[in-house]
């Protein structure tokens, strides 16, 4: 629950802080809830790649206007916790923090966009994930596209992978690979 809250508040944050210079023009954000649909998660010494649970998914983002094209910046996205389907009392859970950039045409009513997510992705699990020993996060990217209507509203469809680690045994580390499809939807401003 503790994660949870903080991990909400980091997205609220950054959302008055996105929506506090938004007037400026050259500042723009966007809040996000997203539908993370049924992914996979591996690990190094493991020949199997196992499926996960869908699950759900809230991020804020923060863009500095570069060039009328060019949008930079970054943001945090929440994870809820999902499931492996082969081990049902296994929760985890990732909060990437990156650096963004979408590249649109001039702004309209209706506006394509590509962006691109490089960044860290902080990993955890509950009490049965790893039998509750050490886990540690690693490296996160995104891929994706979206639209954005009426210069507020969007909807994104971004591909992901979050790597992290967790103790097999106390001091003997595996490398975690989750990936997935999200789709969202959100509020531009």
């Amino acid at each position: 629950m503790k994660r949870t809250v903080i991990a909400l508040t980091m997205v609220f944050v950054l959302f008055l802080a996105g929506a506090a210079f938004a007037d400026m023009g050259k500042f723009t954000g966007a809040l996000k809830v997203g539908v993370d649909f049924a992914g996979d998660w591996d690990a190094d010494n493991t020949p199997v790649t196992y499926d996960t649970k869908t699950s759900w998914s809230i991020a804020g983002e923060g863009y500095y206007k570069v060039i009328d094209y060019v949008d930079l910046g970054g943001g945090v996205q929440y994870l809820f916790p999902r499931k492996i389907d082969t081990s049902p009392n296994w929760k985890f859970w990732f909060v990437p923090v990156y650096a963004a950039a979408r590249v649109h045409p001039p702004m309209t009513d209706y506006t394509p966009y590509g962006i691109v997510q490089i960044g860290y992705a902080f990993h955890g699990g509950n009490a049965n994930y790893f039998n509750n020993l050490d886990t540690s996060g690693g490296f996160y990217w995104g891929v994706g596209a979206g639209f954005i209507f009426k210069r507020h509203y969007l909807a994104e469809i971004l591909y992901s992978e979050a790597n992290g680690s967790g103790d097999v045994v106390p001091g003997v580390s595996t490398d975690i690979n989750h990936s997935r499809w999200t789709f969202s939807l959100g509020y531009n401003f």
